[in-house]
């Protein structure tokens, strides 16, 4: 197919052994000009479960030496961060710009990974927080704090140009 701003697009979609499942976009610019490639999000889908301790996000940065980091620990504090006075919100997007390899979200039996050739300018996380007992009814009882009931996140790419018949590929 081809794009608004004229690139032509193909995706090839592969399952791969131990199931794996391969995702590769390709670009490609026929025209005479430069084309840019605007920013671009790959996410994971939502991971669900009731009990506090079960949903987990690793990533592994792309700079510094670091080893994997998990993020679970720290999205509660990011309701708070984003609380209105005391009540904390229901959902939360918390972008982060720093350069990544992969990512992962998991649960207890599963876990999806993302590792984006190249690597991602950055992630998201999405999350969501168990109500609070009542809470539906009357939204002055939510909670102070945040107990963690579904998590989901994105590798977050850069813009890039395309000279002239050039081409560039995601997978």
């Amino acid at each position: 197919s081809v794009t608004a701003a004229g690139l032509v697009f193909t995706r090839l979609i592969s399952i791969e052994d131990d199931y794996r499942i391969a995702v590769r976009d390709q670009f490609h610019n026929p025209g005479g000009q430069p084309a840019l490639l605007p920013a671009g999000r790959l996410s994971l889908g939502a991971m669900r479960d009731d009990r506090a301790d079960a949903l987990g996000l690793d990533i592994l940065p792309a700079t510094g030496g670091k080893g994997v980091l998990n993020w679970a620990k720290q999205i509660p504090g990011l309701f708070k961060k984003q609380a209105d006075g005391n009540r904390v919100p229901r959902r939360l997007e918390h972008a982060v710009k720093e350069p990544i390899d992969w990512l992962a979200v998991k649960n207890k039996f599963f876990v999806q990974i993302l590792v984006p050739d190249p690597g991602a300018a950055g992630f998201s996380v999405l999350a969501e927080r168990a109500l609070a007992e009542g809470e539906a009814q009357d939204p002055a009882r939510a909670p102070k704090s945040a107990q963690l009931r579904a998590l989901s996140a994105s590798a977050d790419l850069a813009p890039q140009t395309l000279d002239a018949g050039a081409a560039a590929a995601q997978s």
